[in-house]
């Protein structure tokens, strides 16, 4: 997959994982994640696209060759550092300061929304899922993906420095899939590793639809 060049690109937040994408090994590991999402994504081309939690930008040269208008939403206050990388990439985008709780967007607006690694930290799945369906257009496409919940990826995140990962991850993946699928049409699932059942898995990635009118 196509990533910024490392030196364009930086970290916003303390807890960035950005380092993590460029490293031989582990890298392996976080790039695989953006891959999956990106693979359910398909090549488009889409016309309006959000991002929800889109950190560093680390996805947006990617979504630059998929769709027309790209709109970033988090709730970093460090959009000058993206925006920093976006000159320098060749990047445009519309950059918001936002909740997923309470996105400042028109219902229909979007053709698809990505949301990766976000819903593990929200408490109301149910209120943060339906904001993305209320932003989607009908038939819009949503790429929702989020780590599984056992000891084996809390031992890894533990080993490789994310702080507090047991308080931040409040939500399990069972909870999330479930919730999605009351609200939107489940079309499509992938879990790293894929030999191994889901529940014990690394990281699961879902393409779910919004109901057509």
């Amino acid at each position: 997959m196509k990533l910024p060049n490392r030196r364009n690109v930086f970290s916003t937040t303390f807890e960035d994982p950005l380092k993590y994408y460029f490293l031989p090994l582990l890298g392996t590991i976080f790039r695989k994640r953006l891959e999956m999402g990106l693979q359910l994504l398909g090549k488009g081309p889409f016309s309006h696209v959000l991002e929800i939690g889109y950190g560093s930008g680390i996805l947006f040269p990617e979504l630059k060759d998929r769709c027309r208008t790209i709109v970033g939403v988090d709730n970093h206050r460090r959009p000058e550092l993206v925006k920093e990388m976006m000159a320098r990439e060749r990047i445009e985008a519309s950059l918001a300061v936002g909740d997923i709780l309470h996105l400042s967007f028109p219902q229909d607006t979007f053709d698809a929304v990505i949301c990766l690694s976000v819903l593990e930290h929200i408490r109301d799945i149910s209120g943060a899922v339906g904001e993305i369906v209320r932003v989607l257009k009908p038939g819009g496409r949503a790429i929702l993906g989020f780590p599984t919940t056992h000891k084996a990826t809390n031992a890894m995140l533990t080993l490789i420095g994310a702080p507090c990962i047991d308080k931040r991850h409040i939500s399990n993946h069972r909870k999330i899939r479930e919730e999605v699928k009351q609200q939107m049409a489940l079309i499509d699932e992938r879990w790293f590793p894929a030999l191994i059942p889901q529940d014990y898995s690394l990281y699961i990635a879902l393409h779910a639809a919004k109901e057509k009118r």
